[in-house]
């Protein structure tokens, strides 16, 4: 009855399947750079006006090599300029169809590399009333012909779920795919670790499968004075990335969402990988 007294006011629908959006791919990149740099960012579904002008700002400024995005609505706008002002290869994992705008949101991971595939997962267990589902993106890009194969992963974690037998459900699967791949890792996104026991699972978990989080100085990801936690971090392979001392910051002075935008560079070590097989879902560009 809640349920689906809420469904009607709320203008959105759930997505039950994972679901794989794609725009169009930038060419391969010929020259070889050791260097790239990760911006991740709750966009709020664009709900403030400010929003395309910060953007905007952002790019100009920091000139991020992947962009990683939780609640991204893809709109007219928000697609044109990812397309036609940064030319950039983009694609999305929906877990919500909003019919106020007649168009699908969700996590979405855009760049200036050609992705070579691209898989989209949702979790299995979903928000309590809504029952939607939260999503996730798992990348690959060659970061020069001869190179390593990095895998940018995408997350938006279950937020309003009471217990951790749910949370830690979704994080595994992430964690488990993360662990096939052979070459550089980036898992980076909203993981809602609002609370000492969230935290600890996804830090135990990366750990688990070699990962280390990006510090950052300041702490403060978003406007929510209920708590005092991150809710928002980027893990990388240490392995073979490090990333660049004092490149990592949290951009606080941003105001277009209620998460902050975070960005990091990191550098790539030198040496070979072992490519990650092939794995089923996965569409190849």
């Amino acid at each position: 009855m809640v349920s689906s007294i809420l469904k009607r006011w709320i203008k959105f629908s759930a997505i039950n399947k994972a679901a794989l959006i794609c725009g169009v791919p930038v060419p391969e990149k010929g020259d070889r750079n050791d260097t790239f740099s990760v911006l991740n960012w709750n966009i709020f579904k664009q709900n403030r006006t400010s929003f395309l002008g910060d953007m905007r700002t952002l790019v100009q400024c920091l000139n991020p090599d992947f962009m990683v995005f939780q609640e991204a609505l893809l709109t007219p706008p928000l697609i044109a300029m990812l397309e036609k002002e940064l030319f950039l290869s983009w694609a999305s994992s929906p877990n919500i169809y909003a019919r106020n705008h007649k168009t699908h949101s969700g996590v979405l991971t855009a760049s200036k590399y050609k992705p070579h595939s691209e898989r989209a997962l949702i979790s299995a267990s979903t928000e309590p009333f809504l029952n939607t589902p939260k999503s996730m993106l798992f990348s690959t890009y060659k970061l020069w012909p001869s190179g390593p194969v990095l895998l940018v992963v995408n997350v938006h974690a279950l937020n309003f779920k009471l217990g951790l037998e749910d949370y830690k459900k979704q994080l595994k699967q992430v964690f488990t795919i993360v662990a096939q791949h052979g070459g550089p890792i980036i898992v980076s996104g909203d993981f809602n670790s609002w609370s000492r026991k969230r935290t600890d699972s996804l830090l135990g978990l990366a750990r688990d499968a070699g990962m280390s989080r990006v510090e950052f100085e300041n702490m403060r990801f978003g406007r929510f004075p209920i708590s005092g936690k991150a809710i928002d971090h980027i893990f990388y392979s240490g392995a073979s990335l490090a990333p660049l001392e004092g490149s990592a910051r949290c951009l606080d002075h941003i105001q277009s969402s209620d998460h902050f935008p975070m960005v990091v560079k990191f550098g790539v070590f030198p040496g070979t990988q072992r490519r990650g097989e092939g794995r089923r879902g996965e569409r190849e560009r």
